[in-house]
């Protein structure tokens, strides 16, 4: 009767064991499936040109979707994401440089605007309009 026990025991764990691997291969597809998807919706959004109207699915952040450039400004405050902003300012840096014009243009546009923006933003606080206001 013991023997009959065990060998019950046994086949009983090896089936959970059978359903946990399973699962797990269940699971790794199903990863590989979304991560795949995922990579082809902000592919799509990103090399739109129209990534402020992009829609792309966020289910990480509790929300269905965001729009595109929402959820890279979103993913870029996460540790050890500053990698996307630091290789965006380079794109930038070499797009102001390139011998396409449309393309230097069109950089050197976005940088005037960025710093426009950032002037504006900030001179309030500055050294100057302090010196005036007291």
């Amino acid at each position: 009767m013991t023997t009959l026990y065990q060998n019950h025991m046994v086949d009983g764990a090896q089936a959970q064991i059978d359903r946990a691997e399973s699962f797990a291969e269940s699971l790794d597809a199903a990863r590989a499936r979304a991560h795949k998807r995922l990579m082809i919706e902000m592919v799509d959004a990103l090399e739109s040109g129209d990534s402020a109207r992009m829609l792309v699915s966020t289910p990480a952040n509790g929300r269905p979707a965001m729009f595109a450039i929402e959820a890279v400004v979103d993913l870029a405050q996460y540790p050890g994401k500053d990698w996307i902003e630091v290789e965006l300012f380079k794109l930038a840096s070499v797009a102001a440089k390139s011998s396409d014009v449309v393309v230097r243009i069109s950089a050197q546009a976005w940088m005037s605007r960025v710093a426009a923006e950032f002037a504006e933003h900030h001179m309030d606080d500055s050294e100057e309009v302090a010196e005036v206001a007291s």
